[in-house]
């Protein structure tokens, strides 16, 4: 998919695949029933901000890298990491 000597671009059933230089990691698109899911947190934390370490970020992590909604790609750790979840329920935060 991604090789380390550069970046390179896939297209697939899943959708886009995009590298980059530094991390030479995928980049994957959120499909629409996780952002959907990181709201749903958002709204239940009445609009306050969700950290890392909370239990509300913590668990959700866990569940999106079980889906088999993209392939493989539970196998990098940063994928749906709490951190990501928590970066995306901060976007939707300031976003309302």
């Amino acid at each position: 998919m991604c090789g380390i000597l550069g970046p390179t671009s896939v297209n697939s059933s899943m959708g886009n695949f995009e590298c980059s230089y530094d991390t030479a990691v995928a980049r994957i698109n959120w499909t629409r029933d996780e952002p959907v899911l990181a709201c749903a947190l958002v709204a239940e934390n009445e609009w306050r901000g969700l950290r890392t370490t909370d239990q509300q970020v913590q668990d959700p992590s866990r569940l999106l890298r079980r889906l088999p909604l993209h392939d493989g790609a539970a196998a990098d750790p940063k994928f749906r990491s709490p951190g990501s979840v928590s970066l995306k329920t901060g976007n939707i935060m300031t976003a309302k």
